[in-house]
């Protein structure tokens, strides 16, 4: 048997650390071992879950000889790379050859605890090291490794850009502009997009791809199109012409995410969307929310808000009183809004005149918000709301929920289901006297974090900080 490199922790080949035979967890049939086996790797699926499925195989191998073998023998389990300095070339070579040929999953993370740094000279021979395998890329992150290790030349950055990944689906990069600004501006990302013919995922952190761009849909006979696009702040300043221009580059795009966005310069006018199903505004109001026109609209995340933030929405319903279609986004039936201020139960109610037609309301926060103050009026808001999902119950909050249930009751315009996190439901049935049932309609479901793996989550959890 060919000699398999060493991995962190403990060697995989060593026995030491498995069950031995006589534990009793140890005689359970070998197809139960394999099911439970499953369940754990199938349990870190999830976008955010990159780090916890590289570990999966080494945690695997040391519970039991039967999982260590199967470790060994599953290539897939060891496709997925996380690297963080400090590493070690050898577990890299390990997960590199025990992976085959399946296609990789590469995460670079930064890690800001390390008692020693890594150098410029080891980022240069790990990123020389990983160039060849680099067309294997399924999924390919590189957060902050251009930020803190600012002597890595760019050349480095543009060879990854300009490497063929016939294979790459998702691409995250991060990079600090004030390093790159210039090689940044004039060269941008646009290699990608002939280098990456099967990218439909592409997340941007400090830098936007550039106008004037083909149309992404058309950069091969055989590629396939962008879906999903996640912009935050851009190392150079577009005007509103500029960014439509790039949309358009993107017309198959189903899902926008803009974080801390910058205003725009120039006079706005419509931007059509026509495929686009969710639309992520992190850091404040986007002006194309008050621009686009994106009849399948779905979902929609604004966070935070404000009062006075809709207003342009609010004014536009209003005119449009007695239309066919009065409203910005007919298709809208999920919105999730991080309300914040003094008024912040104002910004939930004119979102109610905006989107009357949400179905699923979602609110990360209730530290501003008075739910009596938004739900409990002579004025119903959100009339075809069926489900509303909340993040951090108190007592106070309780009381609401049941005045609220109550009050849509009389209404005619009952909840189906209250959504509330696991540590909030705990609190729920703390507050239930001895005797009483929890309310059949409040369920745990945290439909915010679930929403969050599906974003940069380091940009949403700042700003969740500063509001």
């Amino acid at each position: 048997m060919t000699p398999q490199p060493s991995i962190p922790v403990h060697s995989i080949g060593d026995s030491d650390y498995a069950l031995p035979d006589r534990c009793p967890i140890a005689s359970l049939p070998e197809e139960l071992w394999t099911l439970i086996l499953d369940i754990v790797v199938d349990s870190f699926d999830h976008p955010s879950g990159s780090v916890a499925r590289a570990k999966a195989p080494l945690i695997a191998s040391q519970v039991s000889r039967s999982w260590r073998l199967s470790a060994l023998e599953n290539c897939h389990w060891w496709s997925t790379i996380a690297i963080s300095g400090p590493w070690r070339m050898d577990a890299i070579e390990a997960y590199l050859e025990r992976s085959k040929e399946c296609l990789l999953e590469i995460v670079f993370i930064y890690n800001p605890y390390a008692a020693v740094k890594p150098t410029s000279e080891d980022y240069q021979r790990l990123l020389g090291f990983l160039f060849p395998h680099f067309p294997r890329c399924r999924v390919l992150h590189i957060t902050k490794v251009f930020d803190y290790y600012s002597t890595i030349p760019f050349s480095f950055l543009k060879d990854i850009l300009n490497t063929y990944m016939p294979y790459l689906e998702e691409f995250t990069l991060e990079v600090d502009p004030l390093f790159y600004r210039q090689d940044l501006s004039q060269s941008g990302v646009r290699s990608l997009f002939s280098s990456a013919p099967h990218l439909r995922d592409l997340r941007l952190i400090g830098i936007a791809p550039k106008p004037p761009l083909v149309p992404l849909d058309a950069r091969t006979p055989n590629s396939v199109p962008l879906t999903s696009l996640h912009l935050s702040p851009l190392s150079h300043r577009l005007t509103f012409q500029e960014f439509k221009m790039m949309l358009r580059a993107c017309p198959s795009l189903t899902t926008l995410a803009l974080y801390n966005h910058p205003t725009l310069s120039g006079s706005p006018t419509p931007c059509n969307m026509p495929s686009l199903e969710s639309l992520y505004i992190i850091g404040g109001l986007s002006q194309l929310t008050l621009h686009l026109v994106a009849p399948k609209l779905k979902e929609l995340i604004i966070a935070p808000i404000s009062a006075h933030d809709l207003d342009t929405l609010v004014f536009e319903s209003y005119r449009n009183f007695g239309a066919p279609n009065p409203h910005r986004f007919p298709a809208l039936r999920v919105l999730t809004l991080g309300a914040i201020g003094s008024k912040a139960y104002q910004a939930v109610r004119d979102a109610s005149t905006c989107f009357p037609q949400v179905e699923c309301l979602v609110l990360p926060t209730l530290r501003d918000l008075s739910l009596p103050k938004v739900f409990a009026d002579n004025c119903v808001v959100f009339p075809n709301l069926l489900d509303l999902a909340l993040t951090g119950i108190d007592e106070r909050n309780y009381t609401e929920i049941q005045e609220l249930q109550v009050f849509r009751a009389q209404q005619r315009r009952p909840l189906r289901t209250v959504y509330v996190d696991s540590a909030s439901l705990t609190f729920i049935k703390s507050e239930v006297l001895e005797g009483d049932l929890v309310s059949s309609d409040v369920v745990e479901g945290n439909l915010w974090e679930a929403q969050r793996r599906g974003l940069l989550r380091s940009e949403v959890q700042w700003q969740l900080n500063k509001s």
